[in-house]
């Protein structure tokens, strides 16, 4: 009997284990260089509270490798790699803040990483490595030059604006919860410079965060296509603004097989949708009358009859009971003043079985 019981408790634990999502990120930044070490450790900071908070929002565990200062080298990567243990639903993901080449005779399209002490460590052969890991959808992207010559100058660039509020919504399920395959990206074409500032980072960097916070926060539907075009459109304003038009474009690769969707009662209202209905509601800049009209129109369309609505104001860690849903859209009507935005908290949202919102949790920015 007992040896049943303790077949159970390891069968229990090896399914737990199999099916535990994470999600694990590999950054390495030459944070060190006397030329690109700040921008580099800007790029660190950034992109690893960016991995963070998709993680958090789509409720996998987070798991980061940095590599830095003495780590910073072949030897270094190699031996993080080789180490790394991958389930076959976790995602992976390799980012490069540094220096980056390419030569007369390299034959792929990718940089090579500048690593102390190697020459021939390519960002297409870090990839591959990783992909063989096994995880269901790996993920290289490197932020560095892929010219003939090392960047000697770096460019001013203003500081960028970056706010997202990271919940879980259609645009993180699509890129990362429902692809499967993998993503090579580098910030350069062949023969170009990656350009970058010391207090912002990296300039593509910061494009790909702009444009997940564009999609967050505004785009209906997305692939890792237009995700990845709109990120080097953005970077095509970033180097036309400072004069350096034509000089940096971004390079891709996307394979990727469908992944199986998740199985739902029915569709769910879009979270964009509601982003932007409740935030029409808040403004006060148009007529009182036509978004009294747009709030009759939808409020069923949105919401059960006996919807609730759990309220925050700026923070989400004070502990506010819900309030009825009717009063709360009216407060939003009357009032709109009071809010300067309005973000929709789905992953602490309560749906019914066709769709609609039971209970809505919203942060509001006063």
């Amino acid at each position: 009997m007992k040896v049943r019981y303790l077949l159970f408790i390891i069968f229990c634990c090896f399914l737990q284990k199999s099916v535990a999502q994470t999600f694990r990120v590999i950054i390495m930044a030459d944070v060190k260089d006397p030329k690109i070490g700040f921008s580099c450790t800007r790029d660190l900071a950034a992109m690893d509270s960016v991995f963070h908070k998709i993680a958090y929002s789509l409720d996998y565990q987070y798991k980061s490798i940095v590599i830095t200062n003495k780590n910073f080298s072949k030897v270094g990567l190699e031996k993080t790699i080789n180490e790394l243990t991958v389930e076959n639903q976790d995602v992976l993901v390799f980012y490069y803040s540094g220096h980056g080449f390419t030569s007369p005779t390299q034959i792929s399209e990718f940089p090579v990483l500048y690593l102390p002490d190697s020459e021939e460590t390519t960002l297409e052969a870090i990839h591959k490595k990783l992909k063989s890991k096994g995880a269901r959808l790996s993920i290289t992207l490197g932020d560095c030059c892929n010219n003939l010559m090392l960047a000697n100058q770096m460019p001013m660039v203003k500081p960028l604006q970056f706010r997202s509020i990271f919940v879980e919504n259609d645009i993180l399920r699509i890129l990362f919860k429902d692809s499967k395959g993998d993503i090579l990206i580098c910030s350069a074409k062949k023969g170009e410079r990656a350009l970058c500032h010391t207090n912002t980072g990296g300039w593509y960097s910061s494009a790909w965060q702009e444009a997940l916070s564009h999609a967050q926060n505004s785009n209906n539907t997305i692939t890792w296509e237009t995700f990845l075009q709109d990120a080097d459109r953005r970077l095509q304003d970033k180097v036309k603004f400072e004069n350096q038009a034509g000089k940096q474009h971004s390079n891709w690769r996307v394979v990727l097989t469908n992944a199986k969707p998740e199985n739902k009662t029915a569709a769910r209202v879009n979270f964009s949708d509601m982003n932007r209905f409740l935030n029409t509601l808040a403004d006060e800049s148009l007529d009182y009358t036509a978004r009294e009209k747009l709030l009759s129109q939808k409020r069923n369309l949105y919401f059960m009859p006996e919807a609730e609505a759990h309220e925050y104001v700026n923070i989400i860690d004070n502990n506010m009971s819900p309030v009825d849903l009717d009063l709360f859209l009216d407060k939003i009507l009357v009032n709109p003043s009071l809010i300067k935005q309005i973000n929709v908290v789905e992953k602490l949202s309560v749906f019914s079985k066709d769709g609609r919102y039971q209970q809505i949790t919203v942060q509001e920015i006063r």
